[in-house]
């Protein structure tokens, strides 16, 4: 149907019926297969390597931590961020370190995260909680 495919497909599709070619999705015109691949036997099946548990939980702490640094007030898109980014100054805010017994923002989280120093994502929770 030359029409629905255009003229640059149709020249194309011309192209191809005089090259005598035979087609197969799976090769290139240009590429002559040597021999005929056989689907493996339904014994068979292709292992994929097992997930790097470490890797796993690093993806689970920045996802976690991403949505919990990009967390918007509803209604005006404000960042709620913006208060737990960094502690405040101790010269300025000492008071501050006498009530928070454990001062902790998403700086140092962020830092830990990269440091690998968390174990699970239960204890980035518990950060977050503290720090809340």
């Amino acid at each position: 149907n030359e029409d629905s495919m255009g003229s640059s497909s149709a020249s194309a599709s011309m192209m191809l019926h005089h090259q005598q070619q035979p087609q197969h999705p799976q090769f290139s015109m240009t590429h002559t297969p040597t021999q005929q691949q056989q689907p493996p036997s339904t014994g068979e099946k292709r292992k994929r390597a097992a997930p790097d548990p470490q890797e796993v939980l690093q993806r689970r702490l920045n996802n976690l931590y991403g949505h919990v640094y990009n967390a918007t007030e509803e209604g005006t898109g404000r960042l709620l961020r913006e208060i737990f980014v960094k502690l405040p100054p101790k010269n300025e805010y000492p008071m501050y370190y006498e009530v928070i017994p454990e001062p902790i923002d998403l700086t140092i989280i962020r830092a830990k995260i990269d440091a690998r120093k968390y174990e699970t994502h239960h204890q980035l929770v518990s950060d977050l909680k503290l720090m809340f």
